[in-house]
């Protein structure tokens, strides 16, 4: 019997995985980074974060 070491990821599964999200991390040729940032900055602009409990206090 060989001995598999299951903590290792299968080489199939790290391929797979880099086709999907590209070897710099990107989505759609921006960085997840960009992404969220845009996200954030949109939701900013429509005043979604304003009003929140706990504003203005320590």
């Amino acid at each position: 019997m060989d001995f598999v070491d299951w903590r290792k990821v299968p080489d199939r599964a790290k391929k797979q995985a880099e086709q999907l999200r590209g070897n710099s991390g990107r989505l759609g040729g921006r960085l997840y980074r960009d992404y969220i940032e845009e996200i954030i900055a949109e939701a900013q602009n429509r005043g979604e974060f304003d009003n929140l409990a706990g504003v203005g206090k320590p």
